[in-house]
């Protein structure tokens, strides 16, 4: 193998030339083809990595801009959603003031919250937009705490509401006729027409046609339908809150006892039972059974 020669003729237009080698020149020859075949493909490999990391690059920067993009409009949105939040706890304000009830005095911060906080290594890597992520949390946290003050607002102010349009509904505030009258007897001392003497009168006599209809003048449950002494057929209806209202001298009672009555159903008709010297409704309203002054509670002067 040693001795083992290769040769190789060359031919050009002028001669022939012989050149002579053995298997240590194909080596060699094999050597340096490799090596530089080797160096053409690590530099194609390092050319085409560079080209390949500034597509990364430039796209990256493409996603990062558009990142600061969604920062930007997402914390415009939150500017927008707290500028409404603070809008409504201002009409909440204004509805409690209006109504003449208690502020709302739930203290936010004391308020939990759920969600997610900004990444810590996100900010230390990128400080301007940890800025606006932080900006952002916040906000978004004092929002939820605020939706959470105002819906436990609301629940609070809907069951005052409600209690008040209960009490409401239960405080006698019309006139217990709709048709023509006058008043032929107001509340507080007066001469008894029986008597002539001075005494203390209870109610307000409402003088009309015998048959009109009386109304009840707030919701409530009658307490009693019957024939009462003086007050001739009287019907008394207990409406709650400590006021009950006497509707006396009726010709006819409609209502019966333990019925449930609404404010404008007909309890009765006018009449002239009892001690009285003509067609008329005596008609007292009582606080705590103490009577008090009907003039003070006739807000509406017809029925509802």
């Amino acid at each position: 193998m040693k001795n083992k020669k290769y040769i190789l003729f060359v031919e050009n237009d002028s001669d022939m030339k012989e050149i002579r080698f053995d298997w240590r020149h194909f080596v060699g020859i094999f050597t340096i083809i490799l090596v530089l075949f080797s160096i053409s493909v690590f530099g194609l490999s390092k050319m085409f990595s560079k080209y390949y990391y500034q597509e990364k690059l430039a796209e990256t920067y493409k996603k990062n801009e558009s990142l600061e993009l969604s920062i930007n409009l997402i914390q415009e949105k939150v500017y927008e959603l707290k500028e409404k939040i603070n809008t409504v706890i201002e009409k909440d304000k204004a509805i409690r003031l209006y109504s003449n009830l208690p502020e709302h005095d739930i203290n936010v911060d004391e308020l939990g919250t759920g969600g997610r906080v900004v990444n810590k290594l996100y900010i230390e890597a990128d400080s301007k937009k940890s800025i606006k992520l932080i900006d952002i949390n916040d906000n978004l946290t004092r929002i939820s705490k605020e939706i959470q003050s105002e819906l436990i607002s609301y629940e609070n102010l809907k069951e005052i509401l409600k209690d008040k349009k209960t009490k409401l509904d239960a405080t006698p505030t019309i006139v217990p006729l709709k048709d023509k009258f006058y008043i032929s007897s107001g509340y507080g001392r007066r001469r008894d027409p029986f008597t002539n003497q001075m005494t203390k009168h209870n109610g307000i006599d409402f003088a009309t046609k015998s048959g009109t209809p009386i109304y009840a003048t707030a919701n409530g449950k009658v307490q009693y339908a019957k024939y009462v002494g003086g007050y001739g057929y009287t019907v008394r209806i207990n409406h709650g809150f400590g006021y009950s209202t006497i509707y006396g001298h009726m010709s006819k009672m409609k209502a019966k006892r333990n019925q449930m009555v609404e404010r404008g159903d007909i309890v009765g008709y006018v009449g002239n039972t009892g001690r009285s010297t003509g067609p008329h409704l005596h008609y007292e309203i009582r606080k705590d059974n103490k009577a008090t002054n009907p003039s003070n509670f006739m807000w509406i002067m017809k029925k509802l």
